[in-house]
């Protein structure tokens, strides 16, 4: 699983403002970097659980697969909570989408994305916490008129031994083909605004040397099919005689917790009782305790994780219920959120999931 991660510490300097009131201003370093972790991928059970039975056309040449490349646009990273200021972190001077591509497959392009340490300012004696972050992705949300852009998108899947590669330039018009050739990236619809994320434990921003981590997974946050359509997913391209498409099922959300080491990334398997799907939930854990968690499809050929409550929408952050239990919120863009998991564990489990549609659905959760 390949991890983008964003540390950033803290270092107080007190200041006095004109009207003698006492703030303080942390020296924010931000390092981005990424993890390369050990991958995870759906194993049937004896008794065929798995989605066997549902592998029909066109599921059964579709693949995941981890760009090698994953250009997504990012105007502005910013930091807010209480008792503090909000506090721009990153701000990118491009005017559209385009100007403001950084890849988040790319190590060198990830670690430039911020160059200067940021001043968090704070009335001092308040007890302010850093509890939330926010990425602005279009630049034209700015000016209120949200416009679909493109996420750009290069890998390769492999299908009954024939290798398949993105490509935007393959003669006969296909988005993935066997042409090596032809090897190029893709462009994939997105239309959003804002992601917002929150911290599992505020930050204190009133302390010296506390750091807060930022870290993305892009692990097989693509899907391609070799030989067939994209079938309802909006974030898809297709060619357009329908033959190929590739599509993404989740976004590169970064998470944030208090620490600086790499989180301990865990997959689960969501399995819906009556319906049998099944779906992923992946969980961070920092020192032993639950700091985030995100969801992602999954298709292998034979087996499919991407239905019900176990979506490819981000998650906003995990909320601790006191009892050993976490509660999950999915995020609709500027329609709000809704309850996914009431009592997520960080462990096997049974439990009742909430789909879109507000339908109760009994799970069980498997670690893989």
């Amino acid at each position: 699983m390949r991890v983008v991660c964003a540390t950033i510490t803290f270092v107080s300097i007190f200041m006095s403002t004109s009207c003698g009131v006492k703030k303080s201003s942390n020296s924010v370093t931000i390092k981005f970097k990424n993890i390369d972790m050990a991958p995870s991928q759906l194993v049937p059970s004896a008794s065929g659980e798995g989605n066997t039975e549902l592998m029909e056309q066109p599921y059964v040449t579709q693949r995941s697969f981890t760009p090698v490349s994953f250009k997504f646009p990012i105007k502005r990273i910013s930091m807010a909570g209480s008792g503090m200021e909000y506090t721009v972190v990153y701000e990118c001077p491009g005017s559209t989408a385009a100007d403001c591509y950084v890849d988040l497959a790319d190590k060198a392009a990830v670690a430039a994305l911020v160059k200067t340490p940021v001043q968090v300012q704070y009335e001092k004696g308040k007890n302010p916490k850093v509890t939330e972050f926010q990425v602005t992705v279009d630049p034209t949300c700015d000016s209120g008129t949200m416009k679909p852009f493109n996420a750009m998108v290069k890998g390769t899947i492999n299908v009954s031994g024939t290798t398949y590669y993105t490509s935007s330039t393959d003669p006969s018009g296909r988005v993935m083909t066997n042409d090596a050739n032809s090897y190029t990236e893709v462009p994939i619809p997105l239309s959003t605004c804002t992601m917002t994320w929150k911290l599992s434990n505020p930050a204190p921003a009133d302390a010296s040397g506390v750091v807060v981590s930022l870290f993305v997974s892009i692990k097989d946050i693509a899907y391609a099919n070799s030989a067939g359509s994209a079938g309802n997913n909006p974030s898809c391209k297709s060619d357009a005689n329908q033959q190929s498409a590739v599509c993404l099922n989740g976004y590169a959300v970064p998470y944030p917790y208090v620490g600086e080491a790499d989180p301990v990334i865990e997959s689960f398997k969501i399995r819906e009782e009556g319906t049998g799907y099944l779906g992923m939930v992946h969980t961070a854990t920092y020192a032993g305790k639950p700091v985030g968690a995100f969801q992602r499809g999954y298709f292998d050929g034979t087996n499919m994780a991407m239905t019900g409550c176990s979506s490819g929408s981000w998650l906003e952050g995990i909320i601790d219920n006191g009892n050993g239990s976490w509660k999950m919120n999915v995020a609709l863009g500027e329609q709000g959120s809704f309850t996914i998991f009431d009592a997520f564990k960080f462990e096997n489990h049974s439990g009742v999931c909430s789909d879109i549609r507000g339908q109760k659905i009994n799970y069980t959760a498997t670690k893989m």
